[in-house]
């Protein structure tokens, strides 16, 4: 029971930090000391701070998840994972936090490898059109790259785009990936608009229907 209460507290000590200085910007020795504990046991429990951020992003993804399954029950297969994704690039494009936070992640290869999966996994599953293993592996890696080099343009441009065709853009690149109708974009992200979304202090997730 220690031994988890002290890892739940490293954790929530690192989503803190991370909200707050980015993942570049925060150290295994600053959550350590945040947490009042020692570097020993943050690499007892965790394999370093990909480990660590990991856990938190995939917890931030899978509480806007659940809020998705709440509000939009019959969302489900490929239309869920479409919907997953818009809505966390929706996410970067409005909360500069989560924005850094998952920009600098995405250059850790505990981020790659577990998106890569992810991303192989609903293509063999919800494809519409016939590819070669190469042709998936390479589909995947086009669509991984993409986000990050929005989030990052739009960093550092803001304004100059307008978030609905960015994503737009992102969605539609998906779809034609997942060989979907062409509508499918605009079907997802209208589901998307009826939402306000928002990640605030230490990563909290909203998503509450616009009246």
């Amino acid at each position: 029971m220690k031994g988890q209460e002290t890892k739940n507290k490293i954790l929530r000590t690192a989503r803190t930090l991370f909200y707050e200085k980015g993942y570049r910007g925060t150290s295994c020795s600053a959550i350590s000391a945040a947490a009042g504990t020692n570097l020993g046991l943050i690499n007892y429990y965790f394999h370093g701070k990909g480990d660590i951020a990991m856990l938190i992003y995939s917890d931030i993804r899978d509480a806007f998840d659940q809020l998705t399954a709440n509000f939009e029950p019959e969302l489900t297969g490929a239309r869920q994972f479409l919907f997953s994704c818009a809505l966390e690039l929706a996410l970067c494009l409005r909360c500069d936090p989560f924005s850094r936070f998952y920009f600098e992640l995405t250059s850790e290869p505990i981020f790659r490898q577990k998106v890569e999966f992810i991303i192989l996994d609903v293509q063999m599953k919800y494809t519409q059109r016939t590819v070669s293993q190469e042709e998936a592996l390479l589909s995947c890696l086009g669509i991984m790259a993409i986000k990050p080099a929005l989030v990052n343009y739009v960093r550092h441009n803001p304004h100059q785009i307008p978030d609905d065709t960015v994503l737009h853009y992102y969605t539609s690149q998906q779809v034609n990936v997942l060989g979907l109708p062409e509508e499918t974009a605009e079907e997802i992200l209208a589901i998307l608009r009826k939402y306000y979304i928002a990640l605030v202090d230490c990563f909290t997730p909203i998503m509450t229907p616009l009246l």
